[in-house]
């Protein structure tokens, strides 16, 4: 078996129809929650919504779910304290299931907020939930496994709000974000979420007219098309794409709550052209593809930039090509989660590559020193808050791959 996904309601809240509500617009929804089923037979569930007796049941009768367990799920995953996110965790009582023992991986606030609060202070006393708490590390379900929360912008008035992030073999796999207030209060959506195979957004609205009488600037949310505008191209690829079609797209837009709207995507040769001599630049080929690389090479060695282009990948046989067929062209090798090992430094060191660049996460000052004895230079990347940042530093790399080069020179 493997680890799958069972959406057991995509509805706001308060579900569709709502109360005082005979019919909603669309079909008959539930609120927002998922199951997370792993390869090892762990069940989490992601948010306790008030429709968690009837969800329950589609997940213990779907063909997905592991046979032979004593009980529904083994842990409950919260992303914030609004009522549909967290209301259903009242059936894990005395008054109704009165299950015992089951993980509540939450904020340090949800947390708080509960246990402040009855009914829920009962369930930490009675043990029906144990809790585990998001912002000390990814937690763990299995070998393979692990959930970590991203923090959002979206209304507190009783806890923060995060984004539930699921990772396979250290590899962001499935983020779950039912709730934001909007898009361009979120600085480094684009990444967070381009990281992940599979997302679920907020798509709460389609219209601002779906709630008559009702202010939605009060309850905000992304609409729905706006969503599709930002991150979608239908069915598309980048390498599907023509140059035309790419540079179409309103980049800047994605970005600093439209700070930067209207800006398009520019070419190698239009940065080289801009910048000239001013940056040692760090060109990632993200495709393994030997004519790109092949092309990628052609205008660095024509514009007479060998010495001021670090060409960087993942994919380790690109960058042994560089080296084989421009064994003067320095290279960078970019490596993923748990990356930072011994046995890849070596590796690294024996294909003669320039740069090593491990997760700003995994950077210490012992393992940069090490590694700095085999290799020229240590670059840390996948920094996505200023404590990466600032552990990169304090452990001593050469440079960072960073969104916000500002975070160096304000903090």
């Amino acid at each position: 078996m493997e680890t799958s996904l069972l959406v057991l309601g995509s509805g706001q809240d308060g579900g569709s129809p709502q109360l005082g509500h005979t019919a909603g617009q669309g079909p008959d929804r539930m609120a927002s929650s998922v199951a997370l089923i792993t390869a090892k037979g762990s069940v989490i569930l992601l948010d306790a919504s008030p429709d968690i007796r009837q969800q329950s049941v589609a997940l213990m009768t779907s063909d997905r779910y592991p046979s032979g367990r004593d009980a529904p799920f083994d842990a409950i995953a919260l992303t914030h304290g609004h009522m549909g996110h967290y209301a259903g965790l009242v059936h894990l009582g005395k008054e109704s299931s009165d299950l015992r023992g089951v993980k509540l991986l939450a904020t340090g606030r949800m947390h708080s907020f509960l246990r402040a609060n009855d009914p829920w202070r009962a369930l930490y006393e009675r043990r029906n939930l144990l809790p585990d708490t998001f912002g000390l590390g990814a937690i763990r379900v299995d070998e393979e496994v692990t959930i970590d929360a991203i923090t959002v912008p979206h209304r507190a008035e009783y806890t923060d709000t995060v984004a539930i992030s699921v990772r396979l073999d250290g590899e962001p796999w499935f983020m779950y974000l039912p709730d934001i207030d909007g898009w361009g209060d979120w600085r480094g959506a684009e990444e967070a979420i381009a990281s992940h195979q599979i997302c679920l957004l907020d798509a709460t609205f389609s219209d601002p007219g779906e709630l008559p009488g009702r202010d939605v600037a009060a309850i905000r949310h992304p609409l729905v098309g706006d969503t599709l505008d930002r991150f979608g191209f239908p069915n598309r690829a980048v390498v599907e794409m023509t140059l035309a079609e790419l540079k179409s797209l309103d980049m800047g837009g994605w970005f600093d709550g439209g700070e930067f709207a209207g800006e398009r995507i520019v070419t190698v040769s239009e940065i080289f052209d801009a910048f000239g001599e001013v940056f040692i630049y760090h060109a990632e080929i993200k495709a393994p593809s030997h004519a790109l690389a092949d092309d990628l090479i052609a205008l660095i060695e024509d514009r007479g930039y060998r010495d001021r282009v670090i060409v960087t990948s993942f994919d380790y046989d690109i960058l042994l090509y560089v080296r084989e067929q421009f064994p003067e062209q320095r290279v960078g090798w970019l490596v993923r989660h748990d990356g930072f090992s011994a046995v890849n430094v070596e590796k690294a060191a024996a294909a003669g590559f320039f740069q090593f660049c491990p997760r700003a996460d995994e950077m210490t000052a012992e393992r940069v020193i090490d590694a700095k004895k085999r290799i020229p230079e240590i670059r840390a990347h996948g920094i996505k808050t200023k404590a990466n940042l600032a552990q990169a530093v304090a452990a001593g790399c050469d440079g960072t791959t960073v969104n916000w080069p500002d975070w160096l020179t304000k903090d």
